[in-house]
């Protein structure tokens, strides 16, 4: 039964949201949706809200049971990048999703219920919703121009210098 449900929410209650939002329509692109998998292509920031709905909707269709969690990446490439190799880091953020794990207190640890945003996983129900309350808030000092554009820039600048120094990239 719980393996039917999750086909019936993945080939089809995902099509509902997806035509839900023309957000998701027009910016969005659904390649495979089965079983407890899926793969979707199009804008990156369509591809995270379209993300965070569903984590949400999935949450109601399993009526919050925590044991039943969402775990997934996402890989951000430019439009002529190939599709394969697209995929293919969008596979390893998803590992690197399934693989994480969250302490939330001594005695409480959340494993999986995760989500990869730029090569980091974040935990679904605390860390993703500081980043986004943080990308909001920087979005809406940038739009009263009340922080410069460059800001942005930098914050990726540092983070590829960490990650370089820290020898998960590699120079071209």
């Amino acid at each position: 039964a719980l393996s039917r449900n999750l086909d019936w929410f993945f080939k089809g209650y995902l099509n509902t949201i997806w035509k839900s939002s023309p957000l998701y329509k027009n910016n969005t692109f659904i390649i495979y949706s089965g079983g407890d998998d899926l793969f979707i292509v199009g804008k990156w920031d369509a591809l995270i809200s379209f993300a965070e709905e569903i984590n949400t909707e999935f949450k109601k269709w399993v009526c919050a049971n925590e044991l039943i969690t969402l775990s997934g990446g996402i890989a951000v490439v430019s439009p002529k990048f190939p599709i394969m190799k697209g995929a293919a880091e969008a596979d390893e953020a998803e590992k690197l999703a399934k693989g994480y794990s969250f302490t939330v207190s001594i005695s409480l640890k959340n494993e999986k219920n995760a989500f990869t945003l730029f090569g980091m996983p974040l935990y679904w129900d605390n860390e993703y919703l500081i980043v986004k309350s943080y990308k909001d808030r920087i979005l809406q000092l940038l739009k009263n121009d009340e922080m410069p554009k460059s800001f942005v820039s930098k914050i990726y600048a540092h983070n590829v210098k960490t990650t370089f120094e820290k020898g998960d990239l590699k120079p071209l």
